[in-house]
């Protein structure tokens, strides 16, 4: 079974939304290619961040942004990096929320 996503914007002029994914696997950022943009933060890069379930994993990719990905706790994403659902990270100024969906 192939999970798929919950996105949940935490904050900016979007504050609440949520985007469920029609897959396992989601890219954000400014473009409207993006499966999530974010139009509203100029600091979020055109292609900014891919997050993909596989498995019971969640996993947050930088791609390589000019302004960075952080998590919660403060920390640069550096390449991939595992995280648990529900958690919490910032693009450019905008927190969103990370969630699975069986």
């Amino acid at each position: 079974m192939s999970r798929r996503l919950l996105i949940t914007f935490m904050s900016g002029a979007e504050d609440g939304r949520q985007v469920a994914t029609g897959g396992p696997a989601v890219s954000i950022g400014r473009e409207e290619r993006n499966d999530i943009v974010v139009p509203f933060d100029s600091r979020v890069s055109r292609r900014h961040a891919r997050i993909e379930c596989a498995g019971d994993d969640l996993h947050i990719t930088d791609l390589n942004s000019r302004n960075g990905t952080y998590l919660q706790d403060g920390s640069r994403i550096t390449g991939s990096v595992k995280v648990a659902p529900g958690a919490l990270f910032r693009l450019g100024r905008t927190w969103l929320k990370v969630e699975r969906v069986d």
